[in-house]
């Protein structure tokens, strides 16, 4: 991606920000896009946010800093791995449209979060998911996104 926005200056600003705060994902999305860095760097870093069951958490999605898979998490690595060019045969790929398909309800759809405990670091309007609304109140969000 060329940049044709910020002076080099500004970009060598924002490089050092992203490469001194951001997490090893945002340094490998930083070096695919303004750097022409592979999309291996940038798989390797995601596979750090997959768990065992194929789905994606542990923070991957910053507002919901849950360990384990949601669907929330799930499409956010997806996001990341069509801006990345990978295919259908990609272990990230398998694994997460594998989870995508365990989760879904016939009735429901998809459950965007899992109901979390106060414990787990994440923003506050996921602190009330589960409590007092059915868990698939919040299907319609993520089942148009994960059907596209």
């Amino acid at each position: 991606m060329v940049n044709k926005y910020l002076s080099e200056e500004k970009m060598g600003e924002a490089r050092e920000m992203v490469m001194g705060e951001g997490r090893e994902l945002e340094g490998a999305l930083w070096r695919y896009y303004f750097e022409g860095g592979g999309g291996e760097g940038v798989l390797a870093a995601l596979g750090a946010y997959q768990n065992g069951d194929g789905g994606f958490g542990r923070g991957l999605e910053p507002d919901f800093g849950a360990v384990g898979s949601s669907v929330l998490a799930t499409t956010v690595a997806l996001q990341v791995l069509v801006a990345v060019g990978a295919d259908e045969s990609e272990r990230l790929v398998v694994g997460g449209m594998g989870y995508l398909e365990e989760q879904y309800r016939r009735e429901e759809g998809w459950w965007l979060v899992p109901a979390i405990g106060k414990e787990v670091p994440a923003a506050p309007w996921w602190h009330g998911y589960g409590e007092g609304v059915e868990a698939g109140m919040w299907a319609a969000n993520p089942s148009l996104e994960v059907a596209g």
